[in-house]
């Protein structure tokens, strides 16, 4: 997975920036140019916007990363992040995020919900304070839907597996990969899932289950790995519900996420 291009959301309301050190624990890696993005509602005052976007991005341009500050003024800011990051021709998007609750995530409109459903290239989603500095992640964890055999849901799963396995050999990580079943009806043998995935029989997980437990619960075994998983999201009122099972396992594990969106399937929000 080559990246040329990242687009980073910057958060005003925390004390320390995860996405922006993420995005240049990628840009060291691949050679790759930032855009610190802030997206300020018009109806709340900021004192200085720009001030405090250059003291976030100094530390990082002094070690010679190429960043670039973009500040729009938007009052609808959830939905503005998937179209500003269009634009700027992003290969990544770099976003922090954190746990809700069902009811919370039920009532707002999540901008992680939005932007699963919006973007047009991977989002890499901060959920540790760890910064990546010199070192990334020692394992990737794969999540995976073997029984599902729909032409959308089969392509995204090797599209998936594929970007998984660059990560595995830039990062020098172990890979790992979990498959949940809802029924013993659709139990995978993990020697099975192993020789598919072509890793090791102690690397594949298999438990029954919904998603998000059983990768929330394989995470927690492995020492909070990078979470690699697909989003089919549909347009229209299918793709407006809240709950989806890469929605669901991204608010479950405790740590980083990339999600893959299935190319071409997703649609922006319409311009104003």
């Amino acid at each position: 997975m080559k990246i040329n291009n990242i687009f980073c959301v910057m958060d005003p309301t925390a004390e320390t920036q995860h996405a922006l050190a993420r995005a240049a624990f990628v840009a060291r890696a691949q050679g790759a140019a930032i855009t610190a993005y802030l997206v300020v509602p018009k109806d709340e005052d900021m004192p200085d916007p720009e001030g405090w976007l250059e003291k976030q991005i100094a530390p990082f341009r002094e070690k010679g990363l190429k960043i670039e500050p973009r500040i729009e003024h938007n009052n609808d800011w959830r939905q503005a992040i998937a179209s500003a990051a269009e634009r700027s021709g992003a290969d990544l998007i770099t976003k922090s995020t954190y746990r809700r609750s069902a009811v919370r995530r039920w009532i707002l409109r999540n901008s992680d919900h939005l932007l699963l459903k919006s973007a047009r290239c991977p989002i890499l989603f901060s959920k540790t304070e760890n910064t990546f500095d010199t070192k990334g992640p020692t394992k990737v964890l794969v999540s995976v839907n073997v029984n599902a055999e729909d032409p959308e849901r089969r392509e995204l799963r090797e599209i998936v597996t594929r970007n998984a396995r660059d990560l595995v050999e830039q990062l020098g990580a172990e890979m790992h990969v979990v498959n949940s079943f809802p029924s013993r009806m659709e139990f995978v043998h993990p020697p099975d899932l192993a020789k598919r995935f072509d890793v090791p029989r102690s690397h594949a997980h298999v438990a029954e289950g919904s998603a998000e437990e059983v990768v929330s619960e394989v995470c927690q075994r492995l020492g909070n790995p990078l979470v690699v998983m697909g989003a089919v999201i549909r347009p229209g009122v299918k793709g407006m519900v809240v709950g989806n099972t890469a929605e669901r396992i991204l608010n479950a594990v405790p740590g980083d996420v990339l999600a893959i969106v299935r190319a071409g399937f997703a649609k922006l929000p319409p311009q104003s």
